[in-house]
């Protein structure tokens, strides 16, 4: 089984699956992909409900100040069924024990219970988007020299059997209100006409002197 190559990019979208860390500002957020093609595989093997009725993701960074919140969303591929996560979730302090780091840790944790058909919903397809929109003060956000994909676990639950979903895409996204639009056509037209036309004006009172 294979991953979609990317989650949908849009304005002030960017990929970050092998970035160590992110800043975001305030309502910057984080999309990470969740699919749970490898649950249905093991339910069918275990004749248990194909689909998940609990997920539950922890995503780990270097220590966060304590100020800091997040809201937390899970949405189909598409977007037409979206479900928050309690909110907010404040960050936890913890300690990290691996192979690249070892010391102290912020940790946001939250689950989710899903009905068997909602969750067929959201699964369907290309799979689910969980997104964290960062809903306090700018922060630093990652565990380096881990990855933002390798810092984001998702559990699914389901007829008694608990599995990790694959690690897939994580994309940034900029806050609209902090996305400037470009200008129109139009608009850049109007501007380079109304410069050339200053410039012109410039030049033939230089050269008016001149001739004086």
């Amino acid at each position: 089984m294979m991953w979609v190559a990317a989650l949908p990019l849009g304005a002030g979208t960017i990929g970050m699956s092998s970035a160590t860390t992110v800043f975001l500002h305030t309502g910057d957020s984080l999309s990470f992909a969740v699919a749970d093609w490898n649950f249905g595989i093991n339910a069918v093997h275990l004749g248990l409900p194909l689909n998940p009725t609990h997920i539950g993701f922890t995503l780990v960074s270097s220590p966060l100040d304590a100020a800091a919140r997040f809201s937390a969303v899970l949405e189909s591929f598409d977007r037409s069924i979206s479900l928050p996560f309690a909110a907010p979730l404040a960050p936890a302090a913890g300690q990290f024990q691996g192979a690249y780091y070892h010391g102290a840790i912020s940790s946001l944790q939250a689950g989710m219970s899903l009905s068997g058909e909602l969750s067929q919903q959201l699964f369907a397809g290309r799979g689910a988007v969980l997104t964290l929109t960062n809903a306090g003060p700018d922060v630093l956000l990652g565990l380096a020299p881990y990855t933002l994909q390798q810092d984001f676990n998702v559990s699914l639950f389901g007829g008694g059997l608990n599995l990790g979903a694959p690690q897939g895409p994580v994309t940034f996204n900029q806050s609209p209100a902090a996305q400037v639009p470009e200008p129109g056509p139009f608009a850049l037209i109007a501007g380079g006409g109304a410069l050339g036309a200053a410039l012109y004006l410039a030049l033939r009172r230089i050269s008016h002197q001149r001739i004086r």
